[in-house]
């Protein structure tokens, strides 16, 4: 065997001597290169594989923040027609009281007016009858005094307090 290894030219102490370098650099790299750095990837690896999980955990807290989202917006939606509807149905009532207010009054209005009116037609009436009486008693008392004469007119004062 070593005439072989002669042959092809490899020095077997050399190549042994080789052998110890390369162990001793390759125990040094694997100590404090090799170790650090996978460790160091491993790390990264560790926050890539966190970053992924968080990113997928906001992607799904997202989804349920729109979906969430929507349904607060439905909900709003819903509660402003509940109040759209109130609003219009309070309108409605405040026309119908404010239309009933305003009847009362015109009626009331009315009713005074026709009390007013009923009552001026009274003064009226009366003003006229006292006038009427009171031309009725200048013209007769003229008559009286022209034709009659003493005991007629007697008579005829009292055929008038008869009446009465």
């Amino acid at each position: 065997m070593q005439e072989i290894l002669n042959n092809l030219g490899i020095d077997f102490k050399l190549f042994l001597s080789q052998l110890v370098n390369f162990g001793i650099v390759f125990f040094v790299l694997w100590k404090f290169a090799f170790g650090p750095i996978q460790k160091t990837l491993k790390k990264r690896q560790e926050k890539i594989e966190k970053g992924l999980e968080n990113a997928d955990k906001a992607a799904a807290d997202l989804v349920m923040a729109s979906e969430k989202y929507q349904e607060e917006i439905n909900k709003a939606k819903k509660e402003a027609n509940i109040i759209i509807l109130k609003a219009q149905k309070q309108e409605e009532k405040i026309i119908q009281e404010a239309g009933d207010v305003i009847q009362n009054k015109m009626e009331v209005f009315v009713d005074d007016m026709r009390k007013k009116m009923k009552q001026e037609k009274e003064q009226m009436l009366q003003d006229v009858k006292e006038k009427t009486i009171e031309l009725s008693m200048e013209i007769t008392e003229k008559i009286i005094q022209k034709k009659l004469r003493g005991k007629e007119k007697k008579d005829f004062i009292e055929t008038i307090i008869k009446t009465k």
